[in-house]
């Protein structure tokens, strides 16, 4: 929970226990608030990780200053937060405080009679969960106000609700159709961040406050006046939208968001709005049971004190490794034979029999797909996970080149991420883990300048960027890098490079149509991987 020298960032915003903004009327938080520590979920696995391989978890956390830095310096070193040329990135480390806030407030730590970080039975999963977006999903239908952080923020009692099944009950309310003012007249129900930061934000207070938010919303529409809603509240509210996306139910645009029309994402979310969520409230003196209560097994309708599986640290060890192995490696279900199963087992100091045992609990689809979820988590990630992402594009060109064909260079400094061999001819590869990305000029210098520049220094004669998407510009900027070093390139979203190496795993294409393919001056798409299928089977 939020100690009084924790950091709570919010957009550009630090709040902290003492400077919280509060409402003149009450003296109290009567808005909703979350920790903001990372902008995505997507790394609260890694983080939760590090703390167990570092043994923040089990050890003294509330008071505890020492313990604080030594968290965040592990985290550095982990590369899950960046670092300052002087050291620390703040001289008190309120970042990793509200890492923790954060953490425990979703119900993955708990705190016990002794202040020491305790792991809740969702937080296990994470631990070692192959898809912690699941889980987070789960905890997200979970959340709810009163809790032990809302009181350690002193948020007003009268907030009785459910924040993140609120926001999903909108967006399944017909009235909030987009008519075309919002994006488009297309049948849609959205919100926006505005809307969310106006109306629901600071007045949502109980889940039976759903229809007069509807109606707030429909008769601010209808008067086509614009909203100015607190910078503070916007960027609670564009927190809030962020939180969402780590269910993958939602798309969002120009400041507005809503549910994917995917038949089955809307009958998972209703599912989960019919479900009721655990019925548990919040009282002093009881936060150690009702962070249990929170993160116990959702599989589970009866509570006991003793949530946690039980697991013999050598399971969770290997649970851990594995995860990581199948996250990282473009593996198929052929790769997970004796040698790989006697290799987890000596990594992990466990018995061949546990490491089969524990691989047969944890596949419950085919080891190629954990890969792929975690590597278009990377590809959107920013500089969060760069490195992950340039090191996984590594391993998918390995598989497609071969192995001596391609090696990471991202580590190297001034230098492109990848570095292939095709045809004897040297190519060059950009990982860029965002959307839109369209060679801006400092990177079209970059590649480019005479001499220092990627191309004529590494003597290439081709290149590829990988990224989330690309921006209309992209392939004008590719031609004219194409003009000016006579290099050829071309770029591949995260999602089709993924279904290149699908096809190349049946089809095995020569390296000639890879080249072919590699230099062909656009953004590939599966078509043009389907019709290099059809040409080189």
């Amino acid at each position: 929970m939020i100690e009084k020298s924790d950091v709570v960032r919010i957009g550009n915003l630090e709040v902290t226990a003492d400077n919280m903004p509060k409402s003149k009327e009450s003296k109290v938080i009567d808005y909703w608030m979350i920790p903001r520590s990372v902008r995505k979920w997507t790394g609260l696995s890694q983080m939760i990780r590090s703390d167990f391989k570092n043994k923040i978890i089990g050890s003294k956390w509330k008071g505890d200053r020492s313990n604080h830095l030594k968290r965040d310096e592990h985290l550095q070193n982990d590369g899950l937060r960046g670092k300052s040329i002087g050291g620390f990135v703040d001289s008190s480390p309120g970042g990793a405080r509200t890492d923790v806030a954060l953490i425990a407030a979703l119900g993955l730590y708990y705190f016990d009679e002794n202040g020491c970080i305790q792991l809740t039975y969702q937080g296990e999963k994470m631990l070692t969960a192959t898809d912690p977006a699941s889980v987070l999903t789960e905890q997200l239908f979970q959340f709810r106000y009163p809790s032990p952080y809302s009181a350690s923020i002193k948020m007003d009692e009268e907030i009785e609700i459910f924040p993140y099944r609120f926001l999903f009950n909108l967006l399944m309310r017909e009235e909030l159709v987009d008519d075309g003012s919002i994006l488009e007249d297309d049948g849609v129900i959205r919100l926006t961040q505005k809307e969310l930061a106006e109306f629901v934000i600071p007045m949502a207070k109980n889940d039976s406050d759903l229809d007069k938010v509807v109606q707030l919303i429909v008769d601010h529409r209808k008067s086509g006046n614009a909203l100015s809603p607190s910078e503070l509240y916007n960027n609670i509210a564009n927190t809030f939208i962020n939180n969402i996306e780590i269910s993958g139910f939602i798309e969002r645009s120009k400041g507005s968001f809503w549910l994917k029309s995917d038949l089955d994402v809307i009958e998972e979310v209703e599912e989960r709005l019919n479900k009721k969520p655990r019925t548990f409230k919040y009282e002093l003196g009881s936060e150690i049971e009702f962070q249990q209560r929170l993160g116990m097994d959702p599989s589970k309708s009866k509570f006991t004190h003793s949530q946690s599986s039980n697991r013999k640290s050598g399971e969770i060890a290997l649970k851990i490794k594995l995860a990581e192995e199948l996250q990282n490696n473009p593996m198929t279900a052929e790769m997970i034979d004796k040698k790989f199963i006697a290799l987890l087992a000596k990594s992990t100091g466990t018995t061949e029999e546990t490491a089969n045992k524990v691989v047969n609990e944890v596949l419950k689809k085919e080891p190629s797909d954990y890969f792929s979820e975690q590597y278009l988590i990377y590809s959107k990630s920013g500089r969060t996970f760069a490195r992950d992402f340039e090191k996984t594009t590594t391993k998918i060109f390995m598989e497609l080149l071969g192995q001596d064909k391609a090696r990471w260079t991202g580590k190297e400094g001034k230098s492109p991420d990848v570095v292939i061999e095709i045809l004897n001819l040297n190519g060059l590869i950009d990982c860029k883990a965002e959307s839109g990305y369209s060679i801006p000029n400092d990177h079209f210098n970059r590649i480019s300048v005479e001499e220092s520049g990627y191309i004529p220094s590494y003597k290439a004669k081709f290149f590829i960027y990988v990224a989330e998407s690309f921006g209309k510009s992209f392939e004008k900027n590719s031609r004219r890098i194409e003009t000016k070093t006579g290099a050829k390139g071309c770029g591949i979203t995260a999602e089709d490079l993924l279904y290149l190496l699908e096809f190349h795993r049946k089809n095995h294409f020569s390296q000639e149509s890879l080249y072919n393919l590699f230099t062909s001056s656009m953004v590939i798409t599966k078509a043009n991987i389907n019709e290099l299928n059809s040409g080189d089977s």
